[in-house]
């Protein structure tokens, strides 16, 4: 199988995005924490979405600073290698607050190339 471009591997981060906020509509951190079920599916897709930011080239990564690619990375290493130092009121934070504002940083970066999927 040939390697997926860098345009792709960002719409795979957004596409993940966009199922964790279908998942989460309506939960709350406690809600969150006592749902082991989705607390697995959640940590699931930031890997996904951690393992796809890692295969954005450097060079795009430091043309688009803004989107926070380092911390997607950190984030996919301590659930992927340090599963039991997970804070599950930090993964809900990121899932539920900080992944929308980087949503609609993926989704400029995609117009901008005219390659958006909606």
């Amino acid at each position: 199988m040939p390697p997926r471009e860098w345009p792709r591997r960002v719409q795979d981060m957004l596409d993940e995005i966009d199922r964790l906020s279908r998942h989460l509509q309506g939960v709350s951190v406690e809600g969150f924490a006592a749902d082991e079920v989705l607390q697995g599916n959640v940590l699931h897709r930031l890997a996904v979405i951690g393992e796809a930011a890692g295969q954005v080239p450097e060079q795009i990564r430091d043309r688009y600073p803004v989107v926070p690619w380092r911390r997607l990375r950190e984030t996919r290493n301590v659930i992927s290698h340090v599963y039991f130092g997970v804070n599950l009121t930090r993964i809900w934070r990121l899932a539920k607050v900080d992944l929308p504002q980087v949503a609609a940083e993926l989704r400029a970066i995609l117009a901008a190339r005219g390659e958006a999927e909606d």
